[in-house]
C-alpha cells in the first residue's frame, strides 16, 4: 500500500501530507498551473477570427482543443472576457474561398508537411502531379497555397489548395529527410 501511495504521490504533485500518526492524511493542494494573460487570450481570439475562413477543416477543431486545454488556467476570467473580446475586438474579413469541401485535401497536406512526405496531387485542370515535395502552406489574401517542387520539374511552383481535387500522401520521405535518416 505504501509503494502504491508513493507511486501516486510521485505521479501527482497535487497531494501533500498533513498531520501525523493515525491522523496523517493526503490532501489535494492547488497547483500553480499555467497563467494565461489577457493579452494571450486576445491573441488567441484574433487567431481564431483570422482562421475562420478554414471553417469545417481540422484547424478550428485544433483551436477548440487548445481552448479546452487552457480552460483550467484561464477559468472564469476567460469566460467573462470572451463576450467582451467579441464585442470590442473585431476582425473584418474580406471575401475568402470556402475550404470545408477541401478538408480531406488539407488534412493530407498538413500531415505531409509535418512528416516530410511526398504527395500526389490531382489538380482541377485535370493534371496529376505524380511526385510533389511540399515545402510551405501559405495564406495569401484569405486563400491557401502550397509552395512545392514537382519532381522532374524546374524550381518551385505554387498550387492553390482550393483547386486540388485530391491529395495522396506517398510513403517516400522528402530527399533531405532520407539523407539525414
Amino acid at each position: 500500500a505504501r509503494r502504491d501511495l508513493a507511486a501516486v504521490v510521485g505521479a501527482c504533485d497535487e497531494l501533500q501530507f498533513v498531520g501525523s500518526g493515525r491522523h496523517r492524511r493526503a490532501e489535494r493542494v492547488g497547483r500553480p498551473g499555467l497563467a494565461v494573460t489577457f493579452g494571450e487570450r486576445l491573441a488567441l481570439h484574433f487567431g481564431r477570427q483570422l482562421m475562420e475562413f478554414v471553417g469545417g477543416t481540422t484547424l478550428p477543431d485544433w483551436l477548440d482543443q487548445l481552448t479546452e486545454k487552457l480552460e483550467p488556467a484561464t477559468g472564469s476570467a476567460a469566460r467573462r472576457d470572451a463576450d467582451h473580446l467579441r464585442r470590442r475586438f473585431r476582425f473584418v474579413s474580406e471575401p475568402y474561398r470556402p475550404y470545408e469541401p477541401h478538408s480531406d485535401v488539407l488534412d493530407e497536406i498538413f500531415t505531409a508537411l509535418l512528416h516530410d512526405r511526398e504527395v500526389r496531387i490531382a489538380y482541377a485542370s485535370g493534371k496529376v502531379y505524380a511526385r510533389v515535395h511540399p515545402y510551405t502552406l501559405v495564406v495569401y489574401r484569405r486563400a491557401l497555397y502550397l509552395i512545392c517542387r514537382v519532381v522532374g520539374g524546374t524550381g518551385t511552383v505554387t498550387l492553390a489548395v482550393d483547386r486540388m481535387q485530391a491529395v495522396e500522401r506517398l510513403p517516400e520521405l522528402l530527399a533531405h529527410e532520407a539523407t539525414a535518416a
